[in-house]
């Protein structure tokens, strides 16, 4: 009889790691037990969880609604591990961040030493682009992002606002009159940031 914990354990370690393999190497055990234990939950559930192509591993609607789940419940145990363990509660293991560009260079450069230092036990991925990715699918733990929260399975908080404003050189003013309303902007010629979301 399978271990429900150790399935989802594992179905976690599958979508985050984006391959059967990979997941075995993180949790130690051989790929074809990674596999068994997915094939398992899929059975038991009735659902299937993955799909499967020679090139690329991605979950199904079911599959992300589990992964979601899946992520809180281990969340959820390891807090309450660590909330009665005598032991150390210093986070360890591999973080994998996703952010803006331009905010990660400016912002996270500045203070990821100092949270480098402060857990030397965790390894941070960071990689800055400004293209809106699939979390789930790409197996990222966290993204920081300039934006509106439009999957509502995903959690989110708010860190800081952001404020946006509207530039035009004194030429162009002096050419084409100075917008009093927003809706002035429609008869302006204007650049864009091309990742910005429609408002």
């Amino acid at each position: 009889m399978s271990d429900k914990f150790e399935d989802i354990r594992t179905f976690v370690a599958v979508v985050q790691a984006r391959g059967f393999a990979q997941a075995g190497k993180r949790l130690g055990i051989a790929k074809s037990a990674v596999s068994r234990r997915v094939n398992d939950l899929e059975d038991r559930l009735g659902t299937r969880l993955l799909n499967r192509t020679t090139r690329q591993l991605s979950p199904t609607t079911a599959g992300a609604e589990l992964y979601q789940r899946g992520v809180r419940i281990l969340a959820d145990f390891q807090e309450a591990e660590d909330a009665v363990s005598s032991g150390s509660n210093e986070p360890a293991g591999k973080l994998r961040i996703s952010a803006p560009a331009s905010f990660g260079s400016h912002c996270l450069g500045q203070i990821m030493p100092e949270f480098m230092s402060r857990f030397p036990h965790l390894q941070v991925e960071l990689e800055l682009e400004d293209r809106l990715i699939d979390l789930v699918a790409t197996g990222f733990d966290m993204a920081i992002r300039i934006s509106r929260l439009k999957d509502s399975s995903l959690i989110a908080r708010k860190i800081v606002t952001i404020h946006h404003v509207v530039c035009g050189s004194p030429d162009y003013l002096r050419l084409r009159g100075r917008p009093t309303l927003p809706e002035d902007l429609r008869e302006h010629t204007t650049l864009r940031y091309s990742y910005v979301d429609d408002y």
